[in-house]
């Protein structure tokens, strides 16, 4: 008898574990940063390592359309942000942990991608607004290597917007990303702040 009460307490709390796992919430990780700070890099390891999925809004430009911006029509440029934040809700409903990987220069943008309001009810999740800072002269050294010319930088110069001091529903984060052992360090602590070992993912009830 007392060994068939043990067996049945174990099967109880590894039950009870396994809907913890199950109801934790999934991440939304929403960068904000100027260009080549770092942010696909990041995010790339991830990715691949702790199976975030990502987000990112010039690969998705790419496969609806296969232009650049400004060759766009106003009505495919509107048409853009609406499909990342359809996928990104179709991600959260089945609780995959994601990235959203764009620059998100301002408040406005950042909040929309933070939101996870989806057909008039919030999916919980774990929200999070990761500021990438790189000295200037860095940055203006890998925008002239990846593009060779400093326009990006120029236009992020008009519309940048520091983020919001009291976030309301989200936890901010700031990183310096000047050279590896910043990015090193970057990762390290995403890494420590996100790994779930076991985790389940299970739909959020409609």
């Amino acid at each position: 008898i007392t060994l068939l009460l043990l067996v049945v307490v174990a099967f109880a709390y590894l039950n009870l574990v396994c809907v913890c796992w199950a109801m934790a919430n999934p991440i939304l990780l929403v960068w904000k940063s100027y260009p080549a700070a770092g942010k696909t890099s990041i995010s790339s390891v991830l990715q691949r390592e702790l199976g975030f999925s990502v987000l990112d809004y010039y690969a998705i430009r790419e496969e609806m359309y296969g232009k650049r911006f400004a060759d766009l029509t106003p009505e495919q440029q509107r048409s853009i942000w609406p499909e990342v934040n359809r996928r990104k809700h179709e991600l959260l409903y089945t609780g995959s942990d994601i990235i959203i990987d764009s620059a998100h220069r301002s408040n406005r943008r950042a909040r929309i991608s933070l939101d996870t309001t989806y057909q008039e009810r919030e999916i919980p999740a774990d929200k999070y607004l990761a500021v990438l800072r790189v000295e200037r002269k860095e940055l203006e050294r890998r925008e002239l290597l990846r593009k060779g010319t400093l326009g990006s930088l120029e236009l992020c110069d008009q519309d940048w917007e520091e983020p919001e001091p009291n976030p309301q529903g989200y936890q901010l984060l700031e990183y310096h990303n000047n050279d590896f052992d910043d990015q090193r360090l970057v990762i390290e602590d995403l890494k420590m702040r996100f790994e779930r070992r076991g985790k389940i993912l299970v739909p959020v009830s409609r």
